[in-house]
């Protein structure tokens, strides 16, 4: 079933990690833009000219990374040497629209300063209810401002407030079909509530693709939606696709080449994972046998000491256990069989000594 606050961490974060490995790849993230901007907006970049910023994404104060879980930045047509830096922060959860909001301005605000160049921040909700932005104190005051027609009117409309919100749950599945990564981003949309149509229509919408993308986004997207929802495994998915596309081989299917993918990745990760546990086995019996050899040769070399102490005296053998500092008083009491009375007059001489 798909994730909540309560589940699992690997589970929490299935969401963020799936919205990562596809906007992550400049390809996609292209689609974040044209989602959050205006179309004149968006007609102003150099779209095929962004590329992830690092810069963006590390604190040069403390060396750390940031909070956001993107970072890119895209030039314009007319000002190349004047980049836009666009921070995103991806949110699936109701319950921290607010702080996200707060965290991406003051990200904003900071990366303005460190560049002096333009910085936008792209706030993406998906949620099980759909989110009243005004209830998450955002005033959207980008609603009534001008087109970017000139980096002076970037400039003013930065100033306003430096935030964007794409909230899947209230855009139409319309809105998202003609972008490249519209199938992941309908999955998104419907991850809580997956039906057998959902399912069908994103389906559909893989098929609308070029091969290429078709592949690439493909094999992660049906892994997030099995993982997010168990009730939509592979036999389940193949049996959709079938029902969509009865007329298509099944060798030319999305789910058949998944399928073998799959189970070449399984068998590769089944290798590895015994290479890996047997040298991790190793490491482990060798520590371990260590931690024994050196507690069996202690007391096998205490005895021994002992045996020699009884020789030439038992009092000097008990002074240098105690100069050895690595022994507890009652081991020493019971190794060399005397009360702790007896060991505290040893200590006493010891100490005027």
């Amino acid at each position: 079933m798909p994730g909540n606050d309560k589940t699992p961490l690997n589970k929490h974060h299935l969401h963020d990690k799936f919205f990562n490995k596809i906007y992550s790849d400049p390809r996609y993230a292209q689609d974040l833009l044209r989602l959050a901007l205006f179309p004149e907006d968006y007609e102003l970049f150099d779209i095929d000219k962004l590329i992830p910023s690092k810069e963006a994404s590390i604190d040069p104060d403390t060396g750390t990374e940031k909070f956001c879980d993107l970072n890119f930045s895209v030039p314009f047509k007319k000002e190349p040497d004047s980049p836009v830096y666009f921070g995103v922060i991806f949110e699936h959860t109701t319950g921290n629209v607010t702080k996200a909001i707060e965290q991406l301005r003051g990200h904003c605000a900071r990366e303005i300063a460190r560049t002096n160049g333009f910085v936008i921040g792209i706030l993406v909700l998906q949620t099980k209810k759909p989110v009243d932005i005004a209830k998450s104190q955002l005033e959207l005051k980008f609603k009534n401002r001008h087109p970017l027609e000139t980096i002076h009117g970037l400039r003013r409309y930065i100033a306003d407030d430096p935030i964007l919100v794409v909230n899947l749950p209230k855009l139409s599945d319309e809105q998202l079909c003609g972008l490249t990564t519209s199938p992941c981003l309908l999955g998104m949309k419907h991850i809580w509530h997956l039906s057998t149509k959902i399912v069908a229509k994103i389906f559909h919408s893989c098929y609308a693709l070029s091969t290429e993308n078709r592949k690439s986004l493909s094999a992660k997207l049906i892994s997030y939606l099995g993982l997010a929802d168990g009730r939509y495994d592979r036999k389940r998915l193949s049996a959709i696709e079938a029902d969509c596309f009865p007329d298509l081989p099944d060798e030319e299917r999305i789910m058949s080449s998944i399928e073998f993918g799959f189970e070449g990745a399984r068998l590769e990760g089944i290798e590895q994972g015994k290479k890996q546990g047997i040298q991790q086995g190793i490491e482990q019996g060798i520590e371990q046998g260590m931690q024994q050899g050196v507690k069996q040769g202690m007391q096998q070399g205490v005895k021994q000491g002992m045996q020699q102490g009884i020789e030439k005296g038992r009092e000097g053998v008990i002074i240098s256990m105690l100069k050895y500092g690595k022994l507890e008083d009652s081991a020493i009491c019971q190794l060399a069989n005397i009360t702790e009375e007896q060991l505290a007059e040893i200590k006493n001489k010891i100490a005027k000594h």
